[in-house]
């Protein structure tokens, strides 16, 4: 039975963007008067120096494939995640030799970390549970991530999901079943256009995909359409910028 700490872990982060020769002044004002509080107490102070910023994306998308819910937002997040690495993976053979490295490195699991209920309770509780503990876990996590079968595994099944929960409207509620919700249907309709604009996935070769984006789209020209007649019912200036308020 785990037993669970009621304090709260708070990240604070401050990039650094630094080019060439360049030198540069900064001051962690929060970090300074930390010493006012007296319940604060210091985790771990870190440094990350790379050289290739881009790098820090790739290690951030094993974190969108370890959410706990299964909501359509989460589960286009995986989708999304998985779409990214195929890519990545499938673009140089080079990278791909990297990532099959890192998936074989060796790291100690825990009996903790293998009792699958616990972890899932703690994970709600505690997000630093998850956090690789050293350099060599971080690399597994993207080198497994990063592993083809897995990827096209995983890949295929968050689809199945995301057109199985969406709703004959076209709309995607926040879960399967659920009424149909706009901001979560614009949210998986944008995250696929950005996988579009990025050249990671070709609608023409994804007719399942392509004919849940159209429904999406559909969906959201409805919900704009009916904005449009409520503005004008009510005889709104359409010259002036109009907030929304759902009904």
């Amino acid at each position: 039975m785990p037993i669970l700490s009621n304090r709260m872990l708070v990240t604070e982060t401050l990039p650094i963007n630094l080019s060439g020769t360049e030198t540069k002044k900064l001051t962690f004002d929060k970090l300074l008067n930390s010493g006012k509080s007296k319940t604060l107490r210091h985790q771990s102070l870190t440094l990350e120096l790379t050289a290739n910023p881009a790098w820090y994306a790739i290690q951030a998308l094993p974190y969108l494939m370890e959410y706990p819910y299964e909501c359509n937002e989460q589960t286009f997040n995986r989708y999304y995640a998985n779409s990214i690495a195929a890519h990545i993976a499938n673009s140089k053979p080079q990278i791909q030799k990297v990532f099959e490295q890192w998936k074989n490195a060796d790291a100690l699991v825990s009996n903790l970390e293998k009792n699958q209920e616990l972890k899932n309770i703690i994970l709600e509780e505690t997000p630093w549970v998850l956090q690789a503990q050293n350099e060599t876990e971080r690399k597994k996590r993207v080198g497994l991530l990063f592993e083809l079968n897995n990827l096209a595994r995983q890949q295929d099944n968050s689809l199945r999901k995301l057109v199985k929960a969406q709703s004959p409207n076209g709309g995607w509620p926040w879960f399967k079943g659920g009424p149909d919700n706009r901001y979560i249907t614009q949210y998986i309709v944008t995250g696929i256009g950005r996988l579009v604009k990025m050249g990671v996935i070709d609608l023409s070769k994804e007719p399942q995909l392509n004919k849940a984006l159209l429904n999406g789209l559909r969906y959201l020209d409805a919900r704009i359409k009916e904005d449009y007649d409520e503005l004008v019912k009510n005889k709104a200036n359409l010259d002036e910028r109009q907030l929304y308020t759902p009904s």
